[in-house]
């Protein structure tokens, strides 16, 4: 199946078309500062192929293959986006084999399911400076409204800092429940919750079947009644390519990365379980015992009277 996407992107060039390279940038909105994506702004190239060679270009570009969905008001939906990231641990290392990666996902929704479960804007790279991944990383929460997720060690601790230093910690998720099992009391779980995620060697294990069940899940058919799974709306070759190559020896940020996507969009589910059933609890709780319906008399005649 993977190979069968290479091939296909490498043949039908109009899959990459849908593609924008550029960088985020802010321009003047009556008077104050909007953060747009501007497709060709971009410095440098993205990294095309896994794996990279020390003689390609590591510092990366913001790709887009879906802008977010606006309401009427011009504003990006709440909880409709997720970004989730693999860092790397040191700027300055001489070994420059792992790089941050960071992919947006779209999550389901009520406005638009068109691309539900799927990467729609990534960035992978290592900069000589990596405020420069925070940034992005950052600039991505805002743009897609969304909040960021990853591994708290090798690196997430620093994205964790800048959040703290520049007020962003609103854009960082929490542990997801279904890693930490603790059973716990909502007022304890609420006080004793803590930014971003672990991930041991039994959770990474876990996650890979996610992924593997993840990228064989069928989304509808085609004009000729052929499946059409997950893996076929994949338009990353670099993350194809890791897959493909994964061995679990070799290096692999964006696969780790979306590791890290399947926790948190089966952590959304579980969010919206319990959303769903405590609606029916408040419900049940405050619903009318008395209202001016009519309703059937009572003509049970007690044997107490």
């Amino acid at each position: 199946m993977i190979d069968f996407q290479l091939k296909r992107l490498r043949r039908d060039k109009s899959l990459l078309a849908q593609l924008r390279h550029g960088e985020f940038g802010h321009v003047d909105d009556q008077g104050s500062a909007k953060l747009e994506f501007m497709v060709g702004k971009n410095k440098y190239p993205p990294i095309q192929h896994y794996p990279h060679t020390k003689e390609d270009v590591l510092e990366g570009a913001v790709t887009m293959l879906e802008r977010p969905y606006y309401n009427q008001d011009g504003s990006v939906p709440a909880g409709m986006y997720d970004l989730v990231f693999d860092p790397f641990y040191n700027e300055d290392a001489e070994d420059t084999t792992s790089l941050f990666a960071m992919y947006v996902i779209k999550q389901p929704n009520r406005y638009d399911n068109s691309s539900y479960h799927l990467p729609v804007a990534w960035f992978v790279g290592r900069p000589k400076d990596i405020n420069r991944c925070y940034r992005i990383l950052f600039d991505f929460c805002e743009y897609y409204n969304c909040k960021a997720q990853g591994e708290i060690a090798g690196g997430g601790k620093g994205v964790l800092d800048y959040a703290k230093v520049n007020k962003l910690l609103h854009r960082v998720h929490f542990e997801p429940e279904i890693i930490n099992g603790k059973k716990e009391n909502e007022a304890s779980r609420e006080k004793n919750k803590s930014y971003l995620m672990n991930m041991p060697t039994t959770v990474k294990g876990m996650g890979l079947t996610y992924l593997v069940n993840w990228h064989t899940e069928q989304r509808g058919v085609d004009e000729k009644n052929r499946p059409i799974l997950n893996i076929h709306r994949i338009y990353d070759i670099p993350f194809l390519q890791e897959l493909r190559k994964f061995d679990g020896k070799k290096n692999a940020d964006r696969l780790s990365a979306m590791l890290v996507g399947m926790f948190q969009m089966k952590e959304n589910v579980l969010t919206t379980e319990k959303e769903t059933e405590k609606k029916k609890v408040d419900d049940f709780y405050t619903r009318e015992f008395y209202s001016d319906d009519v309703y059937e008399e009572d003509t049970t005649i007690s044997l107490y009277q």
